[in-house]
């Protein structure tokens, strides 16, 4: 199962992370500047939403990831943008696994993925990195392992 597979799995198991919030990450349909990713900052009543977007100004990813100084701030109706989803972090994980799994599954202070019942550790969680995609490979793969 690839990472793509496993956050549509938490995403459908925990659907408020699609909800149309602040800090949603949206993909604008109409615009006529490229645009790396957007998010939802605020609504702006009649059915308007504030959206921050990150103008793709030719750089690499590695300097888009550091770089959050090209914004452009915009009110969009809805039918303007798809909703990407908010970031699926280890909160919501773990709410996905309370759904699935009878295993009681717990992050430690350290970062340690352990499961209570045998308290066994089964992976680490970067803890400064609150994002599922930020996450290292082999941790990114167990999560995935525990949807199947």
């Amino acid at each position: 199962m690839n990472h793509e597979t496993t956050i549509k799995q938490i995403q459908e198991l925990v659907p408020n992370v699609m909800a149309l919030e602040f800090g949603c990450e949206v993909k604008l349909k109409h615009t006529f500047r490229k645009v790396r990713n957007a998010k939802v900052l605020a609504h702006m009543g009649g059915g308007c939403f504030q959206v921050q977007e990150r103008i793709d100004t030719s750089k690499n990813e590695e300097e888009y990831k550091k770089d959050y100084g090209h914004c452009e701030i915009t009110d969009y109706e809805p039918d303007s943008f798809e909703i990407i989803g908010s970031p699926i972090t280890i909160a919501v994980i773990l709410l996905a696994l309370y759904k699935i799994s009878d295993n009681n599954f717990y992050v430690s202070y350290e970062g340690n993925i352990v499961d209570g019942t045998d308290e066994d550790i089964y992976s680490n969680w970067n803890l400064s990195k609150d994002n599922f995609n930020d996450q290292s490979e082999e941790t990114k793969t167990f999560i995935g392992e525990l949807f199947n």
